[in-house]
């Protein structure tokens, strides 16, 4: 029977009790990274310098210090993506969602409108904006929000309308101005009600990129390639101002924009108003032009971009920023992908650096830059938004620090534990980052980058060699390390024989990629799939979990999909010769000939773990693929082996994630993310295994349309939990999935993930057990992983046995000094052999506020830190648990905090 720690019971009863669960409750902790910033595309600064960011997926944040820490705003927790902050004295606008920047592959969608995403089959994974739910509303200084207004309600469709995703808001006394998909609306009641916009036909039906208010009730709106001008705030809007703005140049180069045009208006004169663009052609800035009348009249102060001008680097449709100085209307900021600053006496000049040196570089700004924020407050001040941190200026670019301590919006594809605990999170704008200590301290959840070529592709450990690290390299391929992610290498490319007869000859002599005739190139012809799909596969007999000995010699496969097969590696990490083995164990099982030209890619790949071998592969058209002892590449009959495996009633879209019990490989979930209406988004066959397995929904009460993007099987055989990731959180089950005539029960387990968009869970399967000195053995472990975009990681340990045996009479010892303390406590562990300790503290109310230590300390005096000083005065616990090969022992101490 599975036994948890209630630290609540124990802080009203006493140490030493336990009680048993069915379903205990997760108790996620955070676990980082907390210093990334990645995506914030929404920034604001009020009159008093307090700093409101948004990140597209990580939600509101604030910080009363100028950025030097930040904590989470609450309020938003139905909807992350936070794409716009407007700020009109004590009231707060954030606009959520961010889908324009992302437009629905021609493949599937060929007219762009507010509600092609409702059709788009791939969800996030093939779109890669985050859909929002309107405009959440603050009228007490951000305080509380709500969206139940005329952006959002009740009876609002998810993903679906013109609200969807907000581009911009602005502001002017009491009517506030909206830039949807589908025109611009005004409300004069805090958005209680809206009204659209009057003007052109083309006006009123095409997204709104951007909206300012000048002098005089001047309202200036913008689509994707024209401006329009309004002269009584918004009311209406006239013919498109464009020949005013660009008159004359030669076709195609004859425009303000494309892509995207953008607005800035002088905080120190409204009168003063800039604008800006980037070309449909190229990406490229097409110019910069100033109106010193409101928008009546224009001139042009910037040129197109060139070799010595490189403001957005082909990039404007997605990075485009513009700022103007708070007191120097003629003095401007302007970036995406390099920033410039210009005055009338210096012209165009580089602010800030794009290359960054530890110990050297003052002025780093990254890129892609995505908002600008000026300090009304400071006369030189202003925050940059970009895709890995917020940095600010205090001189007006000429240095810039990193502005992100607290910040905890990584967004993560993947995450994995290694036996002794260390953390691998493959980031989205990072790479791979690593963490020694999942258990370290709560005020210390920073993440080495030691992968940062690698994109965001998926890292994993050995599940049998430590320090072995394999994860996605740049060009969408796999590289490997045997030190920890120290140094990496490549390890595919060069298929050797043999190969089985049923097998069509090799189409060269390297792994299939666009460029097919070559090791070069991208290894998909699609620029939309985020990962490359591959897994392990090692069974490890319980036998050889007991000797470190055994262990590298169990055989380990790795499996991984190119552009058109499935290929397996018999020897990951080497052999004699070093040169790792690649054979393909499919024929081409991708649509040369998709929808809209396109070719059908593999989106999923998961293996059973289990003597079977079995592989089990899926696209992002929903089709559903076996492969029998896909581990040996010269007995797989592509006729016999290789069968297709879904059923009619599954959907044609995109496969996120194949789970399989790891108790029963028969046992097989499989998860579809759509914003399309019906469709199950979940599957499960209980007889995967048979020749035609037989598949039913396990959709149960999961909320309809929801895009579903991971799952996983808890390890335990007793433990009947399944876990799902979504676009809004993360789901449970816990009924017996085994008995097929039970329907499936959900129930939200997000707790403080929130919202956010759960792309990946792993339960650890074991940790590692030190028996002597340096050996060791492998014990069972259920620790859950979570990766999330937008929020970081987190981690859960209430599926994981705890014994109830208390240490005395064991040679171990726990004191803590001093008792009571104000700021510094040390822990001071006494082991008569070498030990795996962990050790987290909580409040009575049972909510952990520290995680000290968790790693294998060896024979005699250890001491640990516990840093008090910003935890209110009171009473707290500090929970041990030792693991040695003596077995398995809690104890628990009271700590009085006081002040």
């Amino acid at each position: 029977m599975r036994k948890t720690v209630n630290l609540l019971a124990l802080a009203v009863a006493g140490v030493g009790l336990c009680y048993s669960t069915a379903n205990a409750q997760f108790n996620w902790e955070e676990i980082g990274p907390n210093n990334q910033g990645n995506h914030v595309r929404a920034i604001a600064v009020d009159n008093s310098g307090t700093v409101w960011a948004g990140s597209v997926g990580g939600g509101l944040w604030k910080s009363t210090d100028r950025g030097s820490s930040w904590l989470q705003a609450s309020g938003l927790s139905e909807n992350l993506a936070v794409s716009s902050i407007a700020i009109e004295g004590n009231k707060i606008f954030v606009g959520t969602g961010e889908n324009l920047f992302y437009k629905p592959s021609a493949s599937f969608i060929t007219t762009w409108s507010a509600d092609s995403v409702t059709t788009f089959r791939s969800g996030f994974y093939g779109y890669s904006g985050a859909p929002g739910q309107g405009v959440f509303v603050s009228t007490d200084g951000g305080n509380t929000f709500t969206h139940n207004n005329g952006t959002w309600g009740p009876s609002s469709t998810p993903y679906s309308g013109p609200f969807k995703s907000i581009q911009k808001i602005a502001t002017n006394g009491n009517r506030t101005f909206v830039a949807a998909l589908d025109g611009l609306y005004y409300s004069d009641d805090n958005l209680a009600t809206v009204t659209k916009c009057a003007g052109s036909a083309a006006f009123m039906s095409r997204p709104i990129m951007d909206v300012e208010v000048a002098a005089g009730n001047v309202v200036i709106a913008v689509t994707k390639d024209s401006v329009f001008r309004s002269t009584n705030n918004g009311s209406n809007f006239g013919t498109r101002i464009n020949d005013a703005i660009f008159s004359g140049g030669t076709t195609p180069n004859n425009r303000v924009g494309g892509h995207r045009i953008a607005i800035e208006v002088a905080p120190s004169n409204k009168s003063i108003v800039y604008i800006t663009g980037a070309s449909d052609i190229n990406g490229n800035c097409t110019g910069v032009w100033k109106s010193t009348d409101a928008g009546a009249t224009w001139a042009r102060v910037a040129p197109y971009e060139s070799s010595v001008f490189l403001p957005f680097g082909g990039q404007g449709e997605y990075s485009m920023v513009m700022a103007v100085h708070p007191t120097d209307p003629d003095a401007i900021v302007l970036g995406g992908k390099r920033m410039y600053k210009f005055t009338p006496a210096t012209g165009w000049i580089t602010s800030g650096s794009s290359l960054f040196f530890p110990g050297f570089t003052t002025n780093f700004v990254p890129s892609p830059q995505l908002v600008i924020a000026v300090d009304p407050s400071s006369d030189s001040t202003y925050y940059v938004g970009t895709d890995a941190e917020i940095v600010r200026t205090d001189n007006f670019g000429v240095s810039f620090t990193n502005k992100t301590k607290g910040l905890n919006t990584s967004h993560l594809y993947g995450i994995d534990g290694s036996v002794k605990f260390e953390i691998l999170a493959s980031d989205r704008y990072k790479g791979i980052l690593y963490k020694d200590n999942a258990n370290s301290n709560v005020a210390q959840l920073q993440f080495t980058d030691i992968n940062p070529r690698s994109e965001g592709g998926i890292a994993r450990w050995s599940p049998n060699m430590l320090k072995h690290i394999i994860s996605q390299g740049p060009d969408g391929g796999l590289e490997r390390s045997f030190d920890n992610g120290l140094a990496y290498e490549p390890f595919y490319g060069v298929p050797l024989e043999p190969f089985h007869p049923s097998i069509a000859s090799q189409d060269s002599l390297y792994i299939d990629r666009a460029d097919t005739s070559s090791s070069g190139g991208a290894l998909y012809d699609v620029g939309i799939t985020p990962v490359t799909p591959w897994c392990y596969d090692a069974y490890i007999p319980a036998a050889t979990l007991l000797s470190d000995s055994l262990l590298p010699l169990n055989p380990a496969y790795l499996y991984m999909c190119s552009k058109s097969f499935v290929w397996v590696c018999t020897n990951p990490y080497g052999s004699i010769d070093s040169i790792p083995r690649w054979n393909r164990i499919t024929n081409d099982l991708t649509r040369s000939s998709f929808s809209g030209g396109k070719r059908e890619h593999f989106t999923a790949l998961a293996c059973a773990n289990d003597l079977t071998h079995n592989v089990w592969v899926g696209t992002n058209d929903g089709r559903l693929y076996r492969i029998f002892h896909a581990n040996l590449p010269s007995t797989v009959d592509v006729n016999l082996d290789v069968v297709r495996v879904d059923d009619a009633n599954m959907p044609h879209r995109w496969i996120t994630d194949i789970a399989i019990d790891p108790n029963n490989s028969n046992i097989v979930v499989v998860t579809y993310g759509s914003y399309a209406a019906g469709d199950a988004r979940v599957w499960i066959t209980n007889n995967g295994n048979d020749t035609i397995p037989t598949w039913r929904s396990a959709q149960g009460n999961l909320p309809a349309e929801l895009p579903v993007y991971s799952a996983a099987f808890s390890n335990i055989a007793s433990d009947k939990t399944l876990l799902l990731g979504t676009e809004e959180g993360l789901y449970a089950s816990t009924i017996d999935y085994t008995n097929t005539g039970t329907s499936f029960s959900w129930s939200n387990e997000s707790g403080p993930i929130g919202n956010a968009m759960v792309t990946d869970i792993v339960f650890r399967r074991h940790n590692i057990n030190y028996t002597t000195g340096n050996h060791y053995k492998f014990d069972p472990d259920n620790t859950i992983l979570v990766a999330t975009h937008g929020r970081g990681a987190f981690k859960s340990r209430a599926l994981v046995s705890t014994p109830d045996k208390e240490i005395a009479g064991t040679g171990i010892s726990m004191t803590a000094s001093p008792n009571p303390s104000s700021s510094h406590v040390v822990i001071q562990i006494d082991l008569p052999l070498a030990t795996d300790v962990t050790l987290e503290a909580y409040d009575l109310q049972g909510h952990q506020v520290a995680a000290l230590s968790s790693r294998t300390y060896g024979v005699g005096q250890n001491q640990i830190g516990f840093e008090t000083a910003s935890l209110p005065a009171g009473v707290y616990l500090i929970k041990g648990l030792f693991t040695n090969s003596k077995g398995t022992y809690q104890h628990t101490l009271r700590q009085v905090v006081v002040k």
